[in-house]
């Protein structure tokens, strides 16, 4: 595949090229990473769950009403510090970082 270019915004933001993305599999609200490698990055879509027999890990929570409503009950910066929390145990490969500690 050819080098796709982008500019990078003010703010630092940047749109994934759609072709990448479907090559990846990457679609709204999926979890990327970021490595950085010298002078090159890497993204990555990350798993929520690497396919465990956990019976909470089997529940697709993508179309539940109830996850929703709890996200939504929660404050700004419980919102923020969850996704912080995922973010950081995803990426480190953490079995059940989606299961409450």
């Amino acid at each position: 595949m050819r080098p796709i270019y982008r500019i990078i915004g003010k703010r630092g933001n940047t749109t994934i090229p759609y072709p990448l993305r479907v090559r990846l599999g990457i679609s709204s609200h999926d979890l990327i990473s970021y490595a950085c490698d010298g002078e090159s990055i890497t993204v990555r879509k990350e798993k929520l769950c690497d396919g465990c027999s956990d019976a909470v890990c089997s529940v697709d929570y993508s179309d539940s009403e109830e996850l929703k409503a709890l996200l939504a009950a929660l404050p700004e910066k419980a919102k923020r510090e969850a996704l912080v929390y995922l973010s950081v145990h995803v990426a480190k490969g953490e079995k059940g970082a989606v299961n409450a500690e």
